[in-house]
């Protein structure tokens, strides 16, 4: 992920007031521009929850603090949800699309009143193990808001622990880096992904609507286990549709940990990198994972698909990252608001680097491929 300039901190918005089954909606707290003057763009934002709860019967494991938030959505200005997921999903996808070693997690609640909660639940925007991830970053003036949603303290509660007296607030930060400065640059118009959810319609099959091409899919189980679900009973995944045979649950996990450079198993010391990893300790199954080599080229794009497994089990659900055609919407309101020329040549991000005016673009060039524009901020509003 790139890192903003290191002597100036995140943008903070507003802080507002835990309320269970209450969501709140954060906008309109980053400037477009950055201090140099340049187009500000977003690698990823990190919802704040602060403040105390009291615990009871049993320790809150610290990987459950994410259940807090029941629901998370990034949206963008032309209404597309480019994250939708509960917090225990968001913490899954966020340590595989990070890295488990960016991943901070929330240490452990003991029984007693006024237990401190401090959590940071990072959603990446922008990707940490594929070929050029900023690709995929989103520019402030294309994002609308988030939205949280806060859960109930029984409906955050794992295990035998009981939670009450959530004394809680919340704020979202906005990490960044500029794109060109107050002299002028490129401006980019960035691939999007969208990040979502979907359940099983039995223990071994889930049937998948597919957007866009499919770079991440993960098999997750989410109830009221302490720590999360262990899905190790699933033995083989096959998807006919995008031409994946039957593979083992060893071998995706073995492939998985192979392109990510994770050692054969966790330490065994809680609260280290690869102990946290979710893959390795086993509550995520990845049937697609992007690497580093994987590039916006890849993939084949089906409307939809027929995920079978063996081994399963009732409450199970696919995370999928996919990759969708860039909104004609959102081209319109850029180009309006930077006062951009839509007919000069512009530089398209294929594999050859070819420089064309738009109207030569082809479908998959135009709707995917990150392209640029020259841009001159003094001309933006």
């Amino acid at each position: 992920m790139k890192n903003p300039p290191g002597h100036l901190p995140s943008f903070q918005s507003e802080t507002k007031p835990f309320t269970a089954g209450v969501s709140q909606d954060f906008f309109a707290w980053m400037p477009t521009k950055g201090p140099a003057g340049g187009r500000l763009v977003m690698p990823a934002i990190t919802v704040r929850i602060t403040g105390t709860l009291d615990v009871a019967t049993a320790t809150y494991n610290g990987a459950d603090v994410w259940r807090l938030i029941k629901q998370v959505v990034v949206e963008d200005r032309a209404g597309k949800a480019r994250w939708q997921l509960s917090g225990y999903k968001s913490r899954i996808m966020s340590m595989v699309l990070l890295g488990a070693e960016n991943h901070q997690e929330h240490p452990s609640i003991a029984v007693g009143a006024g237990g401190a909660v401090d959590l940071y639940a990072t959603i990446p925007l922008c990707l940490e193990r594929v070929h050029t991830g900023e690709d995929f970053a989103l520019p402030a003036d294309e994002f609308r808001k988030v939205t949280v949603t806060f859960a109930s303290a029984s409906e955050a509660a794992t295990g035998t622990a009981e939670l009450s007296n959530l004394s809680l607030n919340c704020y979202v930060e906005a990490h960044w880096y500029e794109e060109g400065d107050a002299d002028g640059g490129s401006l980019v118009f960035h691939t999007p992904f969208i990040v979502s959810s979907q359940d099983f319609h039995n223990t071994t099959q889930c049937r998948i609507g597919a957007e866009g091409v499919i770079h991440d899919m993960l098999i997750v189980k989410e109830s009221t286990t302490a720590g999360g679900d262990v899905i190790t009973a699933i033995t083989d995944v096959r998807i006919a549709e995008l031409g994946i045979p039957l593979r083992t649950r060893k071998d995706l996990v073995y492939g998985y940990r192979l392109r990510h450079g994770l050692g054969a198993s966790g330490p065994a010391t809680p609260a280290t990198e690869r102990f946290l990893e979710p893959v390795l300790g086993g509550y995520a199954l990845p049937v697609i994972s992007a690497t580093p080599q994987t590039s916006l080229h890849h993939g084949r794009f089906v409307e939809q698909c027929l995920l079978d497994i063996s081994g399963g089990t009732s409450g199970l659900s696919v995370i999928m990252r996919q990759v969708i055609p860039r909104s004609e919407t959102l081209m319109a309101l850029t180009v309006a608001k930077h006062k951009l020329d839509p007919n000069q040549p512009v530089r398209v991000k294929t594999r050859s680097k070819s420089r064309r005016a738009p109207r030569e673009w082809d479908a998959r060039a135009r709707a995917v491929f990150p392209v640029t524009l020259p841009y001159d901020p003094k001309r933006s509003s």
